[in-house]
């Protein structure tokens, strides 16, 4: 059965990426519906998402250094188009090698986000102010400082409404 949460792409790409993310989920001990919702959270499966005040890019938003660090140009994420579900795999794959298990919501996300705060506390601080405005609509609770558990909040928000 397809994965619900992905019924919305057209029949080839969302067999192409059932397919990619029940092996990204297997090799991280991730779940699928986790891998969705962080997806949905950074571009809403959208392969040209980009966010103007970071120059991230793509279904993952990946950062230039960290496609630099993949060996990636802009232009290859770029024509890859829904296709770049390869690279978004290498990705995961190379965050679990570093942090270990992605088994939770929050660790799923938080090696597409913030990776250095995968194995920290509920209330470990994410960035500092330029952080926080690139990304204000994480602050679940509206306090002005985005945490861990906001990291949280937002993706049990997001997979209750898959």
């Amino acid at each position: 059965d397809p994965i619900p949460g992905i019924e919305f792409l057209q029949s080839e790409d969302s067999l192409y990426i059932d397919k990619a993310i029940r092996g990204i989920a297997q090799h991280t001990q991730s779940r699928p519906d986790w891998i969705i919702a962080t997806i949905m959270i950074e571009s809403g499966f959208n392969p040209h998402a980009t966010n103007d005040s970071t120059s991230a890019y793509g279904l993952i938003q990946f950062m230039p250094g960290t496609l630099a660090s993949m060996g990636i140009t802009k232009h290859e994420i770029e024509s890859a188009g829904i296709q770049q579900m390869e690279y978004v795999s290498q990705y995961f794959l190379q965050i679990a090698k570093i942090f270990g298990k992605l088994d939770t919501p929050t660790k799923t996300y938080l090696a597409v986000f913030y990776p250095v705060a995968i194995d920290k506390g509920p209330d470990y601080r994410i960035g500092g102010p330029v952080t926080y405005r690139q990304n204000r609509g994480l602050d679940m609770n509206h306090d002005g400082i985005l945490t861990r558990l906001d990291i949280t909040h937002k993706i049990e928000n997001v997979l209750s409404n898959l």
